[in-house]
């Protein structure tokens, strides 16, 4: 029970004016044939209608079970022709139609035959009624399937010469939702820190950019008291609330050196921090209901998304380094231009589909002195529709008289999340 996908031939087409659309938008486009046809009498129809479904294949030793869901959203139907058609060779003719989207779930198709045990949401009309019509959505996961679409279908029915003849097309299109409400600024962050070292003569003052002898090199590796340590906590602030849009999402990361656990010989020695990869995900979770005519069976399909993947090459991304609260934190999401991009996939609540976690993953490796390390992490996030107010490229600009918060603060913070500090593997994936 996959997606459908469109199915338009010279028989029988359906062209629209776009592809995407938002819920009360107008649909407008016509349906066409652009074969020969001589008919004597001949109907074109056209519906338009959604819905929710959910497939699930489970398997029990050699034995498969099979377990559907079907929810209508809403239904409209035309009639564009009736009567004689006779289109001569190479010739194409048309005919137009029009839908206006529905805001809301109709709530005249509930409850009907549905069953309440198959549903996330009560099926009473009026709280179908009151709900939003969800956006095009399609998730699959080996035997679990979720798929919430929209449909146009044409058919032409004609007669002629003793007989009569069917042609059908599909056209799905993509509805999308918004948000009334101006972008949003508040992104409600998620502070962490992690502790690390880095170990090198590069870090004494003059020495940035040196070559190391072997002798220097062999110091290194064996951890010699003369070659100098920088202690330091790589503090980042990664958004709980994310917005589907062209803008950035922003990450926000400094380094804070811990001086006392510092060599002497590099102490109160200001160092230069730089970002050189950022890699990010989005893992969704999403659980579907079915049945066989019984009893209703649930399972979860889930999806990764990569949101990027990159090193940050010649692009320089300096990240401030320094225990005090000038200069803030460096907007590293927006520096390497960290987006949803249009394959995240929006929270999901409707009948059969609904989404249980939304999680961001991501990893960092930078430098200091040329000397690499790493911290990752990953948290739940909330995404929220795009707002119809501004254009997806506005964002608020960070507000540089307000201070990031304190070390101290971020301590508290990880103390009472139970936060385990210095990550070098990207977060494993739920299985």
């Amino acid at each position: 029970m996959a997606a459908k996908k469109a199915s338009i031939s010279k028989d029988l087409g359906i062209e629209t004016d776009r592809t995407t659309y938002r819920p009360g938008d107008t649909v407008s486009g016509v349906i066409y044939r652009a074969n020969t046809i001589v008919s004597t009498e001949a109907t074109i129809d056209v519906v338009f209608h959604g819905r929710s479904k959910s497939y699930i294949d489970y398997r029990s030793g050699d034995v498969t079970y099979t377990y559907k869901g079907e929810f209508a959203l809403f239904r409209q139907e035309k009639q564009v022709f009736q009567g004689p058609l006779h289109i001569p060779s190479k010739d194409r003719q048309q005919w137009p139609f029009s839908f206006t989207i529905p805001t809301n779930i109709d709530a005249r198709l509930y409850p009907g035959e549905y069953s309440p045990k198959l549903s996330y949401i009560p099926l009473d009309s009026d709280s179908v009624g009151k709900r939003e019509l969800p956006a095009s959505f399609s998730v699959s996961n080996g035997g679990a399937k979720g798929t919430i679409e929209y449909l146009l279908e044409a058919t032409l029915t004609s007669e002629g010469q003793g007989s009569s003849s069917t042609e059908n097309a599909i056209l799905p299109i993509r509805l999308i939702n918004v948000d009334p409400n101006p972008p949003i600024s508040d992104f409600d962050f998620e502070v962490t820190s992690h502790t690390d070292t880095v170990c090198s003569q590069r870090l004494v003052p003059g020495k940035e950019n040196a070559e190391l002898s072997t002798s220097d090199k062999m110091k290194k590796f064996f951890g010699t008291s003369s070659v100098p340590v920088l202690a330091f906590n790589l503090q980042v602030q990664v958004p709980k609330v994310v917005q589907l849009s062209d803008s950035p999402i922003p990450v926000y990361m400094r380094v804070i050196p811990n001086w006392s656990d510092t060599s002497e010989s590099i102490r109160n020695v200001p160092q230069k921090a730089k970002l050189a990869s950022f890699r990010a995900s989005l893992k969704y979770e999403f659980d579907v209901v079915g049945s066989d005519s019984g009893d209703p069976y649930t399972d979860y399909a889930s999806e990764k998304v990569e949101l990027l993947n990159d090193e940050v090459g010649n692009d320089v991304v300096e990240i401030p380094c320094t225990t005090g609260d000038k200069p803030p934190p460096a907007d590293i999401g927006t520096a390497i231009r960290l987006r949803l991009g249009d394959k995240a996939l929006p929270n999901v609540s409707t009948f059969n589909i609904k989404t249980t976690t939304q999680k961001l993953s991501w990893k960092a490796t930078c430098k200091i002195a040329n000397e690499s390390f790493s911290a990752s992490g990953s948290n739940e996030v909330t995404i929220l529709p795009a707002s119809i107010d501004s254009p997806p490229s506005w964002m608020a600009p960070p507000d540089d008289d307000v201070p990031p918060p304190s070390f101290a603060d971020v301590q508290r913070q990880d103390e009472k999340k139970g936060f385990s500090v210095s990550s070098s593997e990207y977060p494993k994936e739920k299985q």
